[in-house]
This record gives structure tokens, sequence and C-alpha cells, in this order.
């Protein structure tokens, strides 16, 4: 090309301008700026009817140096973090759960693509990834937030730890209620499990709470949190019995959107009656035994510094 005074533009514009169309002139009037399109007087049907115009004022035709090749390629690239990208879609069976599919899917797609490649995913799949990692650092955060409060409340670190130990009680029963009826751990599922937090543990600051003011009277200990529990059972059952008839109608409605407030009123039945259930007969059993050491240890002390 250099012999014959062509550069690589000039070949590249020629046939743009014939092949395709050059779309970068812009065309103003009266304020307004208009893009135009120049584009050849007929099709060619090889290079050899282009023709260039070098420096000298000599007419080239292109097919003396260059050539076409036919190849294949994609209609369009396209990019996903500044690489080049390919997507692979699925549709879910009938009954069948996003979270259980995408393991499945992965799998297959590890199989038939080399190491090389980078996987990440899209829609869907996103989503309820990234919502499982926010509501994981959600979830702990609000137990620490809790707890802090408790911890002010309580002026000590044994107390709330105590009453915090019926959130996994209660998550438990939550769960195992989804499990029941055949519900997958969605967005939904996971707000719920959230606000049960705040909602199971109102019943042990009850318990907690009254059993420390009956021991400030010198009552012993286990005659304070039996009548702690008994005495804070009509409140605490009156309590869940609110809540629970009033998730209720989340299970049973069935307008638009019912998959969501059946999702939260599920979780919230099932962990409130667990978590009624555990708070009952399982916080009172770990108070009477994390105080009954405590006390242990401060008489042991007291021994200890007397002598």
């Amino acid at each position: 090309m250099s012999n014959l005074n062509l550069s690589h533009r000039q070949i590249a514009k020629t046939i743009e301008v014939f092949f395709s169309g050059d779309q970068s002139l812009t065309f103003s009037k009266d304020g307004l700026l208009y893009n135009l399109t120049v584009k050849g007087d007929h099709s060619p049907w090889s290079l050899h009817e282009l023709y260039v115009t070098n420096a000298s004022g000599k007419h080239i035709s292109l097919g003396t140096v260059a050539d076409i090749l036919p190849t294949t390629q994609p209609e369009k690239l396209y990019h996903y973090n500044q690489m080049r990208s390919a997507t692979l879609t699925a549709n879910l069976a009938e009954g069948e759960k996003l979270e259980n599919a995408m393991p499945e899917f992965l799998n297959s797609v590890n199989e038939h693509l080399d190491g090389d490649y980078k996987k990440t995913w899209v829609g869907a799949a996103k989503s309820y990834t990234e919502s499982q990692t926010t509501t994981t650092v959600l979830f702990f955060l609000a137990v620490v937030f809790i707890f802090a409060i408790l911890a002010a409340q309580f002026e000590n670190f044994i107390d709330p730890f105590i009453i915090l130990l019926t959130v996994p009680l209660a998550c438990a029963g939550a769960l195992f209620f989804v499990w029941i009826f055949g519900q997958s751990l969605n967005i939904y599922t996971q707000v719920g499990l959230i606000t049960l937090i705040g909602l199971i543990t109102k019943h042990g600051i009850l318990i907690v709470e009254f059993a420390n003011q009956l021991r400030k009277k010198n009552i012993a200990l286990l005659d304070a949190i039996l009548q702690s529990a008994s005495l804070r059972l009509r409140p605490i059952l009156m309590t869940t019995g609110a809540m629970v008839f009033g998730a209720i109608p989340l299970v049973l409605s069935h307008d638009a959107g019912y998959e969501s407030r059946h999702a939260i009123g599920t979780v919230l039945i099932g962990g409130l009656i667990f978590g009624t259930f555990f708070t009952l007969f399982v916080l009172p059993t770990i108070y009477w035994i994390v105080k009954g050491y405590e006390e242990k240890l401060f008489s042991r002390s007291t021994k200890q510094s007397s002598n």
C-alpha cells in the first residue's frame, strides 16, 4: 500500500461507505444538529468495483490491495464487566425451586466449560444470591443491636445472652413451618426471620426481668424462676395469640402478591408458636443453670476473699 500511496484509513472508510454507510458526520441548521449517513451509489459485488484516489490522483482498485474472505461471527458481541460474555438461560420445571436448581445448573455448566471461563449469576439468580448475603448481614446486625439494647437495660451481658437463646429456637420453628408448607427461602422469608427476632425476644424479657426483680427480694433462684414463668404465662400467651391471629390473614390471602404475604405469615406463625413454647420451658431452665453457676462462682470468690 505504501508503494501505491494508500493508507489503511482510506481503504477502511471506502469499504464502510459502500457496504454499511458512514454515520459519523453531522449537519447543523437553524441551531439543530442532524445526523448524516454517507452511502455509495451502488452495492458492489467485489472490491474490484471500488476505487480509491491516492495522493497522486490515480484511481486504484481496492481489489489489488485487499480481498474479501467470508467468515462467521455473532450478530452482536455482548459484554459484562468489560469482558466478552454469553448468557445461558434456563426455565424452572414445574414445582422446582430456584435455590435447588441453581447448584444443578452450575454443575452442568462446569462439566461443559473449561476452567478459564468466569461465571456469574444474572437476573433472578443474581438477586437471590445478593439477597442471601445481605440478609445474613442484616440478621447479624439485628442480633447485635438487640443485644446492645438489652445489655444497657439489664446492665450486664448474661441476661441478654439468655434472652437471645430463644432466637435460634424460634427461627428453627419458622424454618420447620416453611419446610412443611413447601415454601422456599426467599427475600420475604428472610424479612420474616428478621422481624421474628424482635417479637420473640419480648417473651424472654418478660420472664428474665421479673425473675431478676424476685431475686432482689431474696427469693430463692428456683422459686423466682418458677413464679416468673407462671405469672408471666398469661401476658406471653396473649401477646403470642394477638400476633399469630394477626398473621393468619397473611397466610389465607389469595389476591395479587399473595406469595410474599404467605411467606412472611408462615415464618411469623411458626416462629412464634415454637418460640413461645421454648420460652416457657427452655428459657427458665437455661436461666436456672446460668444463674446457679453464677451464684456458685460469686460465693466461691467471696469465700476466697474472706480467707
